[in-house]
């Protein structure tokens, strides 16, 4: 662009460099074809890529991936605009992807980190240059404010650091765009594309956050569908363990294994790097939210249901409940992968990290054999050195998970699970477990609201429920105030949910609702 119109081919190669720019930004995905071994660089035929970016801007290789893309992209964008006067950066989609960076990061201390789903790293934050610019082009405060707490970030080893101009964080930083934290908190944001859902209370050093991905696993992405990360009062304590250098034997023997994320094992064996995961369901009100991911496609065979589904009460905590069928005599592996110090008390499992905690409490199945594995934690690889493999295995840090065997082994499987995060002087909350014909729940006391919880057992016997509860619903989620009455109430699939005979939501066909009672 620096000889465009004084070299003959400079205008021809831009012009070039224009269409692959459209291309990319418009692909809107494709499966691999089957062509020539020699030509598949280790691509399988069938595995499907969506699209760049979803209809929300997500990138479904994760932040990491969509930052070495942007920063050249913008680069380019903004020299063929000042030459030639036409815009080619989509600035809609880039709106988008302002955002989607501001929902798929959180703050730790006095950084910023990024969700590390697939080959991202946990330890890294948006590219300084991508923010600065976004914040200037959009007059984004929000950019602006991430930009700002990214500081303490800019010395640290970026995983593209080899590719930044310095000079261009200054050059793009508009000192007139006032930053701006996020003011209004979306308790769950979906990306379908990427099959990602973020559900968070907010950005501040009290806030909690968990991000759930049930997508491809092509590319970048890791055979990951059903895992999710939970990070609180500025640090992780469920993580993903990111990956570490492409030509370590780690990379491909665990950290592009599901066996290294939250997710499930059959008989040992996980997903196949091909066909996606989804999510499926969805609904979000203020005060709770509720996605549903379909994991089992890449199970290919081995699962004929996994249906995982993830509960945000009260803006407080996470239930996660699992849905499984398999088709193999092979036990179910249950994994958490956690960061921190876990203790076993009466009350559950508790992860310690510094002033953040997170309660553990598996209420199904009641009967379970519960290991310790130890796995690898993310590796933030300064690429701006040179390094032998055997140097990098040096520098590899050990990491525990949690392993749940139910002691029986049955084909038919559901798994329900509280994540309670809480302060360093905060107190875990009362969680009773409940029982019923049919049915299992919870009843979680947190002083100024209680919730009931139920799941059912056994959905091909009508009716039923816990302590005046009768619902037909798969499972119910009742929020109840300091005096006993019904606040909120969920019900998935299903046609009525009731509380000592008042009707609190109701549909002609079985469906998935929230309501304020």
């Amino acid at each position: 662009m620096s000889i465009y119109g004084e070299h003959p081919l400079a205008a021809r190669f831009a012009g070039l460099c224009k269409e692959a720019s459209d291309w990319f930004f418009s692909f809107e995905g494709a499966a691999v074809p089957d062509i020539r071994k020699d030509l598949m660089c280790g691509w399988k035929p069938g595995t499907y890529y969506p699209s760049n970016f979803d209809s929300e801007g997500a990138s479904w290789e994760g932040l990491n991936y969509m930052d070495e893309v942007l920063l050249n992209s913008i680069r380019f964008a903004e020299s063929y605009r000042r030459q030639t006067g036409e815009e080619i950066l989509p600035l809609e989609t880039m709106k988008k992807v302002a955002e989607f960076i501001l929902n798929g990061s959180f703050r730790q201390g006095d950084r910023m980190r990024a969700v590390n789903f697939g080959d991202s790293r946990a330890g890294a934050a948006t590219i300084p240059g991508v923010t600065a610019y976004l914040a200037r082009r959009l007059k984004h405060p929000g950019m602006q404010w991430f930009l700002h707490n990214c500081q303490n970030n800019f010395n640290e080893n970026a995983i593209f650091k080899y590719e930044t101009i310095p000079v261009f964080d200054f050059l793009w930083y508009d000192p007139d765009i006032s930053p701006c934290e996020p003011e209004k908190v979306q308790t769950m944001k979906i990306y379908p594309g990427m099959g990602c859902a973020v559900m968070r209370n907010g950005w501040g050093h009290e806030s909690s956050m968990l991000a759930f991905r049930c997508g491809s696993t092509g590319g970048h992405a890791h055979p990951d569908a059903g895992s999710f990360v939970l990070y609180s009062r500025d640090k992780m304590l469920l993580i993903d363990s990111g990956c570490c250098g492409y030509e370590m034997p780690e990379q491909s023997e665990y950290y592009q294994t599901t066996r290294a994320h939250n997710t499930i094992l059959v008989g040992d064996e996980g997903q196949i790097k091909r066909l996606d995961g989804k999510l499926v369901d969805e609904i979000s009100q203020p005060e709770l939210s509720f996605v549903l991911g379909d994991a089992a496609a890449p199970y290919e065979g081995r699962l004929s249901q996994f249906l995982r589904g993830v509960l945000f009460v009260g803006r407080e905590y996470y239930v996660i409940i699992d849905w499984l069928n398999k088709q193999t005599d092979k036990p179910y592996q249950w994994l958490l992968h956690y960061d921190g110090e876990m203790i076993r008390k009466t009350k559950g499992y508790f992860i310690k990290n510094e002033r953040a905690n997170l309660l553990v409490k598996i209420i199904e199945p009641s009967e379970y054999n519960m290991k310790i594995r130890q796995g690898y934690k993310t590796y933030n690889e300064d690429l701006t050195t040179s390094k032998s493999t055997e140097e990098k295995q040096k520098e590899l840090e050990s990491g525990d998970y949690m392993e749940i065997t139910p002691v029986h082994n049955m084909n038919q499987q559901k798994f329900l699970t509280i994540l309670y995060p809480f302060g360093k002087n905060g107190n875990a909350p009362k969680i009773e477990k409940m029982e019923a014909e049919n049915w299992v729940g919870i009843r979680v006391d947190r002083n100024h609201e209680v919730d009931i919880i139920g799941l059912n057992m056994d959905v091909m016997k009508d009716g039923g429920g816990l302590t005046g509860i009768k619902a037909d619903a798969e499972l119910f989620c009742i929020t109840f105030n300091k005096y006993g009455i019904p606040i909120r109430a969920f019900m998935k699939t299903g046609t009525y949910l009731k509380y000592e005979g008042n009707l609190l939501a109701s549909s002609p066909e079985p469906a998935t609702i929230a309501v304020e009672v």
